[in-house]
């Protein structure tokens, strides 16, 4: 953990009763200060995307086929992730369209949410064997597509907490689907908090799987960027009016997805070079970043400086940027100061390179 992460932590656990709901780390420090913080998670994200599903929050994170998504490039550099290798063709009665998170190199999960209910669904796409789950929880094995698999039962465990970022057991009822497709393509699909019996969300998990195709499906496409020399998509992530891009190094191999990176828990040990993060000019945590330096006052959105501002925090650089061509829109680069990324000219470059794509929250 950083310096900044340590200050967010200070800043939004003082802030938990009147705070919006966060993303990322900020959605794992409001959770810990709510005495029902699964029940609250779980219904924020099937809020979330319920409502970017039916138009409510604009573009966010919904998928549009009709619209231009190839693969835009800069300079000979991609701006936006390669799509997932697959398409979900059955879900069961009442989740939406899916929508595509970019989790790492080589890793994509294609989620979607019961209306009106806190259930989602989440079909996991990795090149590397994921690690069997430990806990309580029941396992059989299954035949899929002629192949064995490995379903886990979780049933209801009577808590009343989401899980901790470290905590790699979910809370019951959970249910999970992990199988080799083909060589080099495993596949985890997980049901948090479904409702019915054990067996029927075992067989709708089998009926997923028996859906999937090789067709493939694009992740959100929220931001698009020139990315930096030696630096590659690590990670894309949408929630309701924001968007959180990681950028790792080029050279990191893939990775196995850990166990927590799931829809109720996106614990995740990836190691990032630049954290992009897309919010409002006007939101709270852009007003409140000079009091991680000890400025002891807000900012407002008319004094961000066309050339960008600086807030350094020990060994942490956050550069926030105003997004061209639009009204709302702003990003704060976060970066160690150690990493040559760090420096204020490279930093402008980037988030000059920052445009909204189709599926971005802010417009």
């Amino acid at each position: 953990m950083n310096d900044i992460d340590t200050a967010l932590r200070t800043l939004y656990t003082g802030r938990a009763d009147r705070a919006p709901s966060g993303q990322d780390l900020l959605t794992a420090v409001h959770g810990r200060v709510h005495r029902d913080r699964r029940r609250r998670l779980l219904a924020t994200i099937a809020g979330v995307v319920a409502l970017a599903l039916a138009g409510g929050l604009g573009a966010a994170a919904v998928l549009r086929p009709k619209e231009a998504r190839t693969l835009q490039v800069t300079d000979g550099k991609v701006v936006g992730p390669q799509p997932a290798p697959v398409r979900v063709g059955r879900l069961p009665a009442g989740y939406g369209r899916p929508v595509v998170q970019y989790l790492a190199p080589g890793v994509w999960a294609i989620e979607s949410t019961r209306t009106g209910s806190s259930a989602v669904l989440a079909v996991q796409v990795m090149r590397l064997e994921p690690a069997v789950r430990p806990g309580p929880g029941a396992r059989r094995t299954v035949r899929v597509a002629g192949a064995a698999g490995t379903l886990y039962w979780l049933p209801p465990t009577g808590g009343s907490s989401a899980p901790e970022p470290g905590n790699y057991e979910p809370v019951g009822p959970y249910a999970e689907l992990t199988y080799q497709r083909r060589p080099g393509q495993w596949l985890r699909i997980m049901s948090v908090a479904p409702t019915g019996s054990r067996a029927d969300v075992e067989r709708d998990l089998l009926d997923v799987a028996a859906g999937i195709t090789d067709e493939v499906s694009p992740v959100a496409d929220v931001i698009r960027m020139t990315l930096p020399d030696g630096t590659a998509w690590g990670r894309v992530l949408a929630y309701g009016d924001r968007a959180r891009v990681k950028l790792v190094d080029a050279s990191a191999p893939a990775g196995a997805v850990s166990l927590n990176d799931r829809p109720d828990s996106r614990g995740s040990d990836q190691r990032s070079r630049v954290t992009v993060d897309l919010v409002d000019k006007d939101s709270e945590e852009v007003r409140t970043m000079p009091l991680f330096v000890g400025q002891g006052r807000t900012l407002a959105s008319s004094e961000i400086k066309p050339e960008g501002m600086v807030f350094d925090l020990g060994t942490s650089r956050q550069f926030l940027h105003l997004v061209a061509g639009s009204d709302r829109a702003a990003v704060i680069l976060r970066v160690d100061t150690g990493d040559p990324l760090a420096d204020v000219g490279r930093l402008r470059t980037l988030a000059e390179s920052v445009r909204l794509g189709v599926d971005a929250p802010i417009r």
